[in-house]
């Protein structure tokens, strides 16, 4: 038998999944659409200290567990006009450690210098080997194991891809060795270069 709520605030309900989430489709054209691409990265750069660093939390952060954050991230979620981003790597235990708040409620003591560190300049879309070919992947692929969480339904538009459905994104964009920070490595010798052999 279900506890029957009492009180004044008998009709409030707090679980996330009893909000309403707006349900948002988008054209192939709008998510293949430049502007929007444009204005999708400007988002994606107004709450990164650099290119390839953690975004930073928007909300404050008041809860001591990963529980909290999962919530949302999990699966990702849409509430009103603000897009919780399904988290593009595995779950780690402690969020915080990468991702901090855009602005604290804590007071902070004054930056006695600032910081003069620049990252990569943000590309805007991969190249391609030939006109048609699928775009390499234009950034690190490091944390970033869930193509879908910046490119499936729940990404920004501009930035969706027109095939979700497809079940591995390496096997036709191509990622970057340089992005990835791989050495290229020399082949490996099998067999000794006969040519300076004295017969």
């Amino acid at each position: 038998m279900a506890a029957r709520r009492m009180g004044p605030n008998q009709g409030w309900r707090s679980e996330l999944a009893s909000l309403v989430q707006r349900q948002v489709t988008y054209t192939d054209d709008e998510k293949r659409d430049p502007t929007l691409r444009a204005a999708s990265l400007a988002d994606r750069a107004a709450r990164r200290a650099y290119n390839g660093a953690p975004p930073t939390v928007p909300h404050t952060v008041d809860q001591l567990s990963a529980a909290a954050c999962m919530a949302c991230h999990q699966e990702g979620t849409r509430v009103d006009a603000r897009l919780a981003s399904p988290m593009p790597h595995p779950f780690l235990a402690n969020c915080t450690q990468c991702h901090v708040e855009d602005r604290t409620s804590a007071p902070v003591s004054p930056v006695i210098v600032e910081s003069l560190f620049q990252g990569l300049p943000a590309p805007f879309q991969g190249e391609r080997a030939w006109p048609g070919a699928p775009p390499t992947v234009p950034h690190s692929t490091w944390m970033r194991d869930d193509c879908l969480s910046c490119h499936g339904p729940m990404g920004r538009p501009g930035m969706m891809t027109t095939h979700p459905e497809r079940q591995n994104c390496l096997q036709c964009h191509a990622p970057s060795a340089t992005l990835d920070q791989r050495p290229a490595s020399d082949p490996v010798q099998f067999l000794r270069d006969l040519s300076e052999r004295e017969w």
